[in-house]
């Protein structure tokens, strides 16, 4: 069993795992994590961890599909991968 000093410790290290996946995935995606309700809570089956899952999975398609162009054009100037930028 544990008790409410290690709970506590435990919920302070989850939320701050799912805050560094958020961070990293803006970076990334230009979405929070997909899985950070659920990092947080614990609970996989709640209906607001879904439909943030959902949304996140939406926003991600409309940025991938439509918007990212730009950034991908300046990761791939940063990497060396093209000589120019088309502006």
């Amino acid at each position: 069993m544990l008790d409410k000093a290690h709970t506590e410790e435990i919920t302070k290290f989850r939320i701050m795992w799912a805050n560094n996946g958020d961070a990293v995935s803006m970076v990334y995606a230009g979405t929070g994590a997909t899985t950070s309700s659920v990092t947080r809570k614990g609970d996989k089956s709640s209906f607001t961890s879904a439909l943030d899952h959902g949304l996140k999975t939406i926003t991600r398609f409309y940025i991938n599909n439509f918007q990212d162009d730009y950034t991908q054009e300046i990761i791939d100037f940063i990497l060396g991968n093209v000589c120019f930028l088309l502006l």
